[in-house]
């Protein structure tokens, strides 16, 4: 797995730079965390970089190639959790990571064990809107966990969760970092994992500086 360079990366809304014009690298094993205060921009670049919005300016050079940031997923899977958890509220939390699964094109009989594994067991036949704020969290990060993807894009992965869930998303964090996975996340505070190769991306009023 080739590490992915970010290039010249600006976003503009309503003609107005959201973020300044920015460099960074993905790499393997290692994981991005973009800090910055409310409004700096840290969830519209892990949008950018998701490929749901158009940069203004920038591409990403990944295996000897340079690409728009929105096609490079093409060549590296990856896997969003946002703050918005993506599952249908009418569903089922079965029937939402089958239906998820079935759309990745997944194993299907993996999907007790996630359940098992984000403490979702036992609620499998309740519908996602009568899950709390930390249940959908988990939810989100089961169907991460169904969709193989070796970059892991992951917006404020912290937020809703008791210290049982922030030891979840650590333990999880770990494994996908040893296995040379990439993960890049955000935060606004203390990020509670500590790892050898973190790296920090601060994004400040229009600036963005690497540390």
């Amino acid at each position: 797995m080739t590490t992915c360079h970010f290039r010249q990366i600006r976003y503009e809304r309503d003609d107005e730079p959201v973020f300044g014009t920015l460099e960074f690298s993905l790499q393997p094993g290692h994981m991005l965390v973009v800090e910055g205060p409310n409004g700096s921009g840290k969830t519209t670049l892990l949008r950018v970089v998701a490929g749901f919005l158009d940069m203004a300016e920038g591409h990403v050079e990944v295996e000897g190639r340079t690409l728009p940031v929105r096609d490079f997923h093409e060549t590296l899977p990856l896997a969003y959790a946002g703050h918005k958890p993506g599952f249908k509220d009418d569903l089922t939390v079965l029937e939402n990571l089958r239906f998820l699964v079935a759309l990745h094109e997944g194993d299907t009989r993996r999907i007790g064990a996630v359940l098992q594994r984000v403490g979702l067991w036992g609620w499998e036949d309740n519908l996602g809107r009568a899950l709390s704020a930390g249940q959908r969290k988990r939810l989100a990060l089961a169907a991460m966990l169904l969709h193989p993807a070796k970059l892991w894009l992951m917006d404020e992965p912290f937020a809703n969760l008791d210290g049982q869930g922030i030891a979840l998303v650590n333990a999880l964090m770990r494994e996908h970092l040893q296995q040379d996975g990439m993960l890049m996340t955000t935060s606004h505070g203390t990020f509670p994992l500590e790892h050898a190769h973190m790296d920090i991306l601060r994004l400040d009023g229009g600036k963005g500086d690497r540390a």
